[in-house]
């Protein structure tokens, strides 16, 4: 008690002062969690309005596709700003190969599918894919190439 002084920090000094009080931690958690659970929540809200559309509308697209077209309208317009997502994004794209299992799942009822025309599916989707990887890395080069300064005569 003699060491502590009228400011009450014990003899370990300054030490104290850094650690961040517990309830104050256990606050900022709880209030990440919150965070995170809402704008899932949103996510959910805007997936399942994508199916809605699509049905409504009869659109030949799955309705994840549609939900995912109107979030990207959704951000492209700055009606919903990227920072609202940004907190819980990483542990979605952490775990993406777990969303990946139930098409997986989905994609065994086609089996005499497979056996007909595995073959042609599989070219298909090598052929695509690397097409995909092609624009986008040429798109990535050219994009990512310095611009040159046009010198406009006076």
């Amino acid at each position: 008690m003699a060491a502590e002084g009228a400011s009450g920090v014990s003899g370990r000094g300054r030490q104290d002062e850094r650690r961040p009080p517990v309830r104050s931690t256990a606050v900022a958690a709880a209030r990440s969690v919150v965070l995170v659970a809402l704008q899932w929540a949103a996510l959910v809200a805007i997936n399942r309005l994508g199916y809605a559309v699509a049905e409504a509308v009869r659109l030949p697209l799955p309705g994840n596709l549609v939900g995912m077209l109107l979030l990207l309208a959704l951000l492209s317009a700055g009606v919903v700003p990227a920072s609202w997502l940004r907190p819980g994004a990483p542990f979605l794209t952490r775990h993406l190969a777990f969303f990946f299992i139930p098409i997986t799942v989905g994609i065994m009822r086609f089996g005499a599918l497979f056996a007909r025309s595995g073959v042609a599916i599989v070219v298909v989707l090598v052929v695509s894919a690397a097409v995909g990887v092609c624009a986008s890395g040429f798109t990535s080069q050219a994009l990512g190439r310095p611009r040159r300064q046009v010198e406009v005569p006076t």
